[in-house]
């Protein structure tokens, strides 16, 4: 199969999957994972619970508590929209009311509306620093926010995508790689994944596996390991940790100190790579990090780093980045440096499905420029 093929077919099956998600979401695919002390009844207990409260509700609109009882039984019964609207109306009633504004962290969190979560779950917790459940629900929402899923919603995730890349100033065929990747939640706190990867470059074809876990200890604490094989005898292992420095400050925002290590075995080349780095919240919807980079090419040391800034929008599911990074490799025994800098999008279609679109422009010292396009789809169920 040649490489338009190739790309096209990948392309075509993201499209397929896409527009299923899609569909799925627009009939009301959520579960309720979360049940306090209406846990013991039965569904049909809800409705008649529902039926009681409207009828109540029509004779006393103004009434705060059977809006918010209203939204309890809602919920339970997965009519997330319909609770949205019975809670916001309890809320405009009483808006101080901190059982109200947890009940709309809680919708907004299965709704994977992290910041909104966020926020209305800091007021009660500021308010009330005692408030068990508050706090609870705060760790699971800033957990779901790091990785961007509900592990207690969705249990799994795939991630695909195809990056093509083109050279110029020197003459390369192009080169394309597309990846799959599958993840499943084997607890709230632990991920397991897969990935495959097939790439082609300078006419040369490998297949990549890796297997690897990713653990959060707790708010603060955070590890992933993997290790990959290719068919061509390259042998990857990596690590990554980070850990919160600076935890919701009044002033300061959150602040998190990262460090990535991956080193790579071929033959006789032995190759590590270190990568201490922090990660900024500057306001909610602004986010920097930058790195150094430590290279260590079979006992040269070479040096470089990355800077890069995320904005999520105004635009509820659209989030934009770009950054820069220099670094350098050993090739034929002399230390080649390469400058680039990468732009990019994701867009949320649903709480299930976003899709992921980025640039990146390479250019290699006295030597080739690449530009690199990737596009990849992001599912959870």
């Amino acid at each position: 199969m040649g490489l338009d093929k190739v790309g096209d077919a990948i392309i075509k099956y993201i499209i397929i999957i896409l527009l299923l998600f899609v569909r799925l979401d627009a009939l009301g695919a959520e579960s309720v994972f979360y049940k306090d002390k209406f846990k013991i009844k039965k569904d049909d207990d809800y409705v008649k619970d529902e039926r009681k409260l409207l009828l109540l509700l029509a004779k006393d609109k103004e009434n705060a508590e059977l809006w918010y009882q209203l939204g309890l039984t809602q919920r339970y019964q997965d009519k997330l929209l319909e609770a949205f609207d019975s809670q916001n109306k309890a809320n405009k009633l009483l808006p101080e009311n901190v059982d109200i504004k947890l009940e709309l962290a809680r919708l907004y969190n299965l709704k994977m509306d992290f910041n909104k979560a966020e926020s209305l779950v800091k007021e009660v917790v500021a308010a009330y620093p005692n408030y068990k459940e508050a706090k609870e629900l705060e760790v699971r929402i800033k957990r779901n926010k790091l990785f961007n899923i509900n592990s207690e919603l969705y249990k799994w995730n795939i991630n695909t995508g195809y990056r093509h890349s083109n050279y110029s100033r020197v003459s390369a065929p192009n080169a394309y790689t597309s990846f799959f990747q599958l993840g499943n939640w084997v607890t709230k706190d632990t991920l397991i994944y897969a990935r495959l990867e097939d790439s082609e470059s300078f006419n040369n074809r490998t297949k990549y596996y890796e297997l690897g876990v990713a653990h959060i200890l707790n708010d603060i604490y955070n590890v992933s390991f993997g290790t990959g094989y290719s068919t061509d005898s390259e042998l990857i292992m990596k690590s990554a940790a980070s850990a919160k420095v600076i935890n919701n400050h009044k002033f300061l925002g959150d602040a998190w100190i990262t460090t990535n290590i991956k080193q790579y075995r071929y033959k006789d080349i032995k190759v590590t790579t270190i990568k201490p780095g922090i990660r900024y919240t500057i306001i909610d919807n602004v986010q920097i990090s930058g790195r150094y980079i430590k290279i260590i090419d079979n006992g040269k040391n070479l040096n470089g780093w990355d800077a890069r800034i995320d904005w999520q929008t105004p635009i509820e599911k659209l989030r934009l980045f770009g950054g820069s990074f220099e670094e350098s490799e050993m090739e034929d025994y002399k230390e080649i440096n390469t400058k680039a800098y990468f732009t990019g999008f994701s867009f949320a279609f649903t709480s299930q499905v976003t899709l992921r679109m980025s640039y990146t422009h390479e250019e290699e010292e006295n030597s080739s420029i690449k530009q690199v396009s990737l596009m990849a789809l992001s599912l959870k169920f």
